[in-house]
């Protein structure tokens, strides 16, 4: 997926709750889920119509190049730089040390 737009990504306490509850909340579609062995939710997508929010467990992130800045609020910011495309099913076995 080409990222060309900013993206909400919330890292929350328990993405699978939160993603029951934003699914009943808000009727939105999960798109992607991409589940760890030690079953945290690495990456997830939620499609408010044509919005999306990315979000994970919080957990060390790994895989693309990325940085996180705190601004004067205690906001968060995950910054990314693609690299490469990658399937989800890739994505998946690289997590479990399987490239």
């Amino acid at each position: 997926m080409k990222i060309e737009e900013v993206f909400p990504y919330l890292c929350v306490t328990n993405a699978a709750a939160a993603i029951d509850f934003y699914q009943r909340a808000f009727d939105v579609t999960e798109t992607c889920r991409l589940t760890e062995p030690a079953r945290h939710i690495g990456h997830a997508e939620l499609a408010f119509g044509p919005m999306t929010l990315m979000l994970s467990d919080e957990f060390p992130e790994y895989g693309e190049r990325s940085g996180v800045v705190r601004d004067p609020f205690s906001h968060r910011w995950l910054i990314r730089h693609h690299i490469e495309d990658v399937r989800n099913d890739e994505m998946l076995r690289w997590g479990t040390g399987l490239r």
